[in-house]
């Protein structure tokens, strides 16, 4: 019985660093959008700033762009490394071209996962990968 105890306390703490380890892997940059559902990103793609995602550790909050209105949410990532987005809210301007801020806002409501690859975020929901993201100082 001890034994069990002393197994699952381990599992338990190892979980909760894996995720903790996990969160501090996306929370530490800003990332600079350059790929959504296979479609690259670049400057001409976006309209008044950057396209890029801020994970804020303080509340799981996300901050986002994909050029023209403001994403705003939550983010959680639970004791395996998945990740979800939630209370997605966007400011409601008219941009000359939308496609790529309702692809990125359609795409976040579907990530389930992410992982890191040579310095590239990877948003993704199972094995398709959705969003991929560089660290930028901008």
């Amino acid at each position: 019985m001890k034994f069990l105890f002393v197994a699952f306390s381990l599992l338990l703490f190892a979980s909760c660093t894996t995720a903790k380890q996990a969160q501090e892997k996306i929370t530490e940059n800003k990332w600079q959008i350059v790929e959504v559902n296979g479609h690259k990103v670049n400057a001409a793609d976006t309209f008044m700033r950057p396209a890029r995602i801020l994970f804020l550790t303080e509340e799981n909050r996300i901050s986002a762009s994909a050029g023209c209105n403001l994403i705003n949410g939550r983010y959680s990532i639970n004791s395996k490394g998945k990740i979800s987005f939630s209370q997605m809210i966007a400011t409601k301007m008219a941009c000359p071209d939308m496609k790529l801020e309702d692809a990125l806002l359609k795409s976040l409501h579907r990530i389930d996962a992410f992982r890191v690859e040579n310095d590239m975020l990877i948003l993704s929901e199972g094995t398709n990968d959705l969003i991929k993201l560089f660290p930028t100082t901008e």
